[in-house]
């Protein structure tokens, strides 16, 4: 590259992958490194990162792959007549407790302590309609899933 070569840079999903507007080549080098930055995804998500210069465009795909959950919920079930609800739950985030959710309202039901390394439990009283939870580590793990109505 000539001394001073700038390539501008786009992506065409901003939202989900970033690049800087520019990268400067180096005199004489044939590539340049610049930075990616890529956001949590529910799903696999392919964005079209292009380079211009001059009338020359070229592009490639980056793939931002959704993230393994590190919370797993092992048990989830709620006693109607008892309004108690009762959670396991097993995380690979190294915390002291996990949020729990009434995954459709987004109500905070409480904190379910750890019980052993990377298990959880915890028991809850819980009003109205019930059906599904969402279980957050403070790390930003987190998992949905079905409660079982008894």
């Amino acid at each position: 590259a000539p001394n001073g070569t700038v390539v501008n840079l786009s992506s065409a999903n901003s939202a989900v992958v970033t690049v800087p507007a520019s990268v400067a080549f180096a005199p004489g080098a044939t590539t340049a490194t610049f930075p990616v930055s890529a956001q949590h995804v529910t799903a696999n998500t392919t964005v079209a990162v292009s380079a211009k210069l001059g009338t020359i465009t070229r592009s490639a795909t980056v793939s931002v792959l959704k993230e393994t959950p590190t919370v797993v919920v092992t048990k989830a079930e709620y006693v109607v007549k008892k309004s108690l609800f009762t959670l396991e739950a097993t995380s690979t985030d190294r915390v002291g407790n996990l949020q729990v959710f009434n995954a459709v309202t987004g109500a905070v039901i409480g904190t379910m302590p750890i019980v052993n390394v990377g298990k959880f439990s915890g028991q809850f009283l819980v009003t109205g309609s019930f059906t599904s939870v969402a279980v957050q580590s403070t790390l930003g793990g987190v998992t949905i899933a079905p409660v079982a109505q008894k």
